[in-house]
C-alpha cells in the first residue's frame, strides 16, 4: 500500500541574520525561528541552538541585529524588540501605516527604517529597552518594497512611483 505522511509546512521568507556569532532565522507565516551559534560540525543542536519558537509570530521581512537584539516588524504592523540570546520579546510597538512586508534598512548613522504597504516610513533608533522613535514620513502610495539606502540617498519604490530622497 502507499503511505502518505502530511508534514506542516513551515514557510521562510526572511533573510537570516547574524550577530556577533549567532545566527538568527524567523520564520514566516507560523514557521519555526531559532538562533544558533556559529562553529562546530556534526549534530550541533544540544552544544549551538540557543533557542528554538516551532511556531513563531510570522515574519515576512528581514530585522536588522544590533547591540544584542534583533529589530523586526511583524505583518500585521507591530515592529518587535528581540532579545538574540534568548528570543524573547524586549518590546513591541504598532508603527504607523500597518501592516508591512518591508526589510528594515539600518543607515550608516544607525537609523532604522520601516515601510508600510500603506507608504509610512517610520525612523526609529535602536534602544532595547523601548521604541524610540525619530519620525513617521506619509507618501501615501501603496508599496510591498524595502527602504534602500544608495549613495547617500534614500530611495523607495511604491506601487505608482520610484521616489529618491537626498540632502
Amino acid at each position: 500500500g502507499v503511505q502518505t505522511c502530511a508534514l506542516p509546512i513551515s514557510l521562510a521568507y526572511a533573510s537570516v541574520v547574524e550577530h556577533e556569532g549567532v545566527i538568527v532565522a524567523l520564520g514566516g507565516y507560523n514557521g519555526a525561528s531559532m538562533a544558533i551559534r556559529g562553529g562546530g560540525s556534526g549534530d550541533v543542536t544540544k552544544t549551538h541552538r540557543l533557542w528554538h519558537k516551532s511556531r513563531d509570530n510570522g515574519w515576512l521581512g528581514t530585522g536588522v541585529a544590533e547591540d544584542g537584539s534583533v529589530y523586526v516588524c511583524d505583518m500585521g504592523g507591530v515592529l518587535h524588540c528581540l532579545e538574540v540570546s534568548s528570543g524573547e520579546i524586549q518590546w513591541k510597538s504598532r508603527v504607523e501605516g500597518g501592516g508591512t512586508w518591508s526589510s528594515i534598512t539600518q543607515t550608516s548613522d544607525g537609523l532604522m527604517h520601516l515601510l508600510t504597504k500603506s507608504g509610512s516610513t517610520t525612523v526609529f533608533r535602536p534602544n532595547p529597552e523601548q521604541f524610540d522613535e525619530v519620525a513617521v514620513n506619509e507618501l501615501n502610495e501603496t508599496t510591498n518594497a524595502s527602504v534602500v539606502i544608495a549613495g547617500g540617498e534614500v530611495f523607495i519604490r511604491t506601487d505608482d512611483a520610484l521616489w529618491c530622497f537626498a540632502k
